[in-house]
C-alpha cells in the first residue's frame, strides 16, 4: 500500500514538472515553432504518464506479491503450532482421557448372541454416556482439582478463537485453513459446544469463542448439504 501511495505522489509530481515545462515552451518559443514545439511537448507528456502509470502497476503488483507471501507465511505458521506441545496434551487429555473412547466402545465381535434390540440399547447409551460427559465438562473443570484441565481446554480454544478470527478477517489463505481446520473445528465444536455454552453464561464471557463457534457451525452446515446433495 505504501508503494503504491509512493508510486502516485511521483507521477503526480512528473506530470506537474511537464506541465510547466509546457507552460515555459510555449511562452518563450517563437511563433514559427510553435506546432513543432507543441508536438514535442504533447509527446513528452505522453512519455512521462504512460511511465507513471507503469510505475504506478509494478509497485501495486509487488505489494500485492508481498502481501501474498506474508499470508502464506502466516497460514503456515498457524498449522506448525497447532502441533505444540500444549495443543496435543489438551486433545490427548480431551479425547483419551475425558471422553475415554474404550470406555464407550461398544463390543461387536461376538454379536452372535445379541438381538438386534440389545445392540440398539447398547449403542443408546454409549451416545447418552458421551452426551452426558459433554454438557458435565463445564463443572467437571470448574473443580479446584481440575483446575490445570480447564487450563488446557482454555489454551486449546484461544487457539481455535485466533485462527477463526484470523479466517474471518482474511488474513490468512481461507482455502488451506478450512482444508486443514474444517473437520477439527466441526468436531470440537460438537463436543465442546456444551462447554462454550457454560461459559458464556458467566458475566463478562457471553462473546466467549462466539468467532469459533460461528465458523464451525457455518461449516457444519456446509457439509451436511454437501452430504445431502451426495445422497441424492
Amino acid at each position: 500500500m505504501l508503494a503504491f501511495i509512493f508510486a502516485l505522489i511521483a507521477s503526480l509530481l512528473i506530470l506537474w514538472l511537464v506541465e510547466l515545462l509546457v507552460v515555459h515552451n510555449l511562452l518563450t518559443v517563437s511563433p514559427q515553432d510553435l506546432q513543432r514545439e507543441t508536438l514535442y511537448v504533447g509527446f513528452l507528456t505522453a512519455l512521462c504518464t504512460i511511465i507513471g502509470f507503469f510505475g504506478v502497476f509494478v509497485s501495486v503488483e509487488w505489494g500485492q506479491r508481498n502481501d501474498n507471501r506474508t499470508v502464506i507465511n502466516l497460514t503456515y505458521q498457524i498449522i506448525e503450532t497447532w502441533g505444540s506441545p500444549e495443543i496435543s496434551a489438551a486433545t490427548i487429555w480431551l479425547y483419551s482421557d475425558y471422553f475415554d473412547n474404550k470406555e464407550n466402545e461398544i463390543d461387536l465381535v461376538d454379536n452372535s448372541s445379541q438381538t438386534s434390540s440389545d445392540q440398539l440399547a447398547s449403542v443408546g447409551r454409549a451416545e447418552e454416556s458421551a452426551h452426558d460427559k459433554r454438557t458435565s465438562l463445564f463443572r467437571y473443570t470448574r473443580d479446584v482439582s481440575n483446575r490445570n484441565k480447564r487450563q488446557m481446554l482454555k489454551h486449546l480454544l484461544n487457539s481455535v478463537e485466533k485462527i477463526a478470527i484470523a479466517y474471518n478477517e482474511e488474513h490468512v489463505d481461507r482455502r488451506l485453513i478450512k482444508k486443514f481446520f474444517g473437520s477439527v473445528f466441526i468436531g470440537l465444536a460438537y463436543d465442546l459446544g456444551c462447554y462454550i455454552k457454560d461459559l458464556q453464561s458467566l458475566k463478562g464471557s457471553e462473546k466467549a469463542y462466539c468467532e469459533f463457534m460461528s465458523l464451525a457451525n457455518s461449516w457444519t452446515l456446509e457439509r451436511n448439504k454437501e452430504q445431502q446433495r451426495g445422497t441424492l
